[in-house]
């Protein structure tokens, strides 16, 4: 026994086969060990990870693996110092054998499960055994194992508690793939909502990755995603329940999910591109040459998170997103009418309310269908071919007109609140460029009759939101701003006395 603590400090000892396995199993297995022999053999294993020869390890390492697992599980929690060095010698041995271990996703699914009940004494030593098998595990990837490995890890991430798994899972994840790996980057994702600080850095530091990484491309991370996002509202247990509606993640969750998914499509702007025209452009570029398949799952996610129940933050971020994939490809808004958008309108969420008002204005404009002589068949170029695009145009301005009624109605409703009043002012003035003349002209003298009133006496009472209502101005279009321009100037040097404008 008083031999062994030296042969732990021996280079040569840990080379020196077959002895050096008849010392490891005797001082294990033997009849005389006892739990100071233990201790030493296992501190002479470590030193046999780390400084045996490749030779020697390709003969004794599973030996030593076998043994290892063998101690860890006939001592458990009788000796907290001797397991929790067990734990550290399998996974020294795992970095100088990878080979055992990468094919053995058993071995990994044994660990984590005695990660959760083990005595929190052991949970240090045994994480660092973990992390140290990272770098084994990485040949599973692009094997039949990769799935059972990606199954394995996602059980311990997406548990409805944190757990010590949860974060080493993770950890692993994020080790053992790059930032362009959908599967994941996606249990980062669901991590974020994890209630452990441990846990949500890890994810976080998972999607921020380092400035060389590549995030996935846009195609991919909505079929992913959409797959997985659908898959859950497929299973009550995994949804998030708001009133009688279903959300498949939190909010927080879901609200990263369609930043990620952002961010993905963002990857195609050049870096060069800075205004905010240009980007638009260059974002449309990239929305149109995407499959339609695409952009039906990508307006699917946006229009789950739409539910009238849900937070108004979520939505927010939702239909902003929608206003720009609208802006980009019109034909996406077939199915949203007016009475779909006139919920969000009246939303106390400012942020919601704009990005509403902005929507209905490329409803209107889709609805409006200016006539074109593109339109029909242009091999003919008859004159009935411009007949019918009139008739469409007419009844498209029409039931503009109508929306536009109701939205003027609801600014001079006295029992409106004054967040159903701006939000009809700002819808009012993105439908109105598609409106007829006449309607355009009774929205410009509601604008400055809003303002005159209601933002002034009492209502608002803020000159920063009564001078934010003047956005919806350029709105109605160029002609009506040039009727408009001098009751503006008139308005504004009354309502705000300025050296400058006397």
């Amino acid at each position: 026994m008083k031999l062994v603590p030296m042969l732990a400090l021996s280079t040569y000892a840990a080379n020196l086969f077959p002895l050096n396995v008849q010392v490891v199993f005797g001082g294990l297995f033997g009849e005389d060990a006892n739990k100071q022999l233990n201790l030493s053999t296992v501190h002479f294993v470590h030193k046999i990870s780390e400084d045996a020869s490749d030779s020697v390890l390709q003969i004794i390492g599973a030996m030593l693996k076998q043994g290892l697992l063998k101690s860890i599980q006939s001592t458990g929690i009788s000796d907290l110092k001797l397991c929790g060095r067990l734990y550290l010698a399998l996974g020294k041995l795992s970095k100088r054998c990878p080979d055992l271990f990468s094919s053995d996703v058993y071995l990994l699914s044994l660990l984590f499960s005695m990660l959760e009940q083990e005595n929190r004494d052991l949970i240090t030593d045994l994480k660092e055994g973990l992390f140290l098998m990272t770098d084994a595990y990485k040949a599973v990837l692009g094997t039949e194992d990769e799935a059972k490995l990606e199954e394995l890890l996602l059980k311990y991430i997406n548990k409805a508690e944190a757990s010590p798994c949860t974060a080493v899972a993770l950890r692993f994840s994020n080790i053992l793939h790059p930032t362009s790996h959908l599967p994941s980057r996606y249990l980062c994702l669901l991590a974020l909502g994890s209630g452990d600080p441990e846990v949500v850095e890890e994810a976080k530091a998972g999607l921020r990755g380092s400035e060389h990484d590549k995030l996935p491309e846009f195609e991919a991370a909505v079929q992913y995603i959409g797959k997985c996002t659908e898959e859950r509202l497929n299973t009550p247990s995994h949804c998030y329940i708001v009133g009688t509606q279903r959300l498949p993640y939190i909010p927080l969750v879901y609200t990263e999910v369609l930043k990620f998914i952002r961010e993905c499509l963002d990857v195609g702007l050049p870096e060069h591109v800075v205004i905010e025209s240009e980007r638009c452009k260059f974002m449309k570029d990239l929305l149109t040459n995407q499959p339609e398949s695409v952009i039906r799952q990508y307006k699917s996610l946006l229009m789950t998170a739409l539910v009238p129940a849900a937070p108004a933050t979520l939505q927010a971020l939702a239909m902003e997103h929608l206003v720009q994939l609208s802006a980009s490809l019109p034909s996406t808004l077939t199915d949203i009418t007016y009475g779909w958008c006139e919920v969000f309108l009246t939303s106390p969420h400012l942020d919601l309310r704009v990005h509403t008002a902005a929507l209905l204005g490329i409803v209107a404009y889709t609805v409006h269908e200016r006539p074109s002589t593109s339109e029909g068949n242009e091999t003919q170029g008859t004159e009935n071919g411009l007949q019918k695009a009139e008739i469409r145009s007419v009844a498209g301005v029409e039931q503009v007109d109508g929306w536009v009624d109701r939205l003027l109605k609801k600014l001079t409703d006295k029992s409106a609140k004054f967040e159903e009043k701006d939000g009809a002012l700002l819808a009012a003035g993105y439908v109105a460029s598609c409106a007829s003349p006449e309607m355009a002209g009774k929205v410009i003298t509601e604008v400055i009759r809003f303002l005159d009133t209601d933002h002034i006496a009492g209502v608002c009472g803020s000159i920063t939101n009564c001078c934010y209502s003047l956005d919806v101005v350029p709105l109605i279009g160029l002609d009506a701003a040039q009727r408009l321009h001098q009751q503006l100037i008139s308005w504004v040097v009354r309502v705000v006395p300025s050296p400058a404008l006397t």
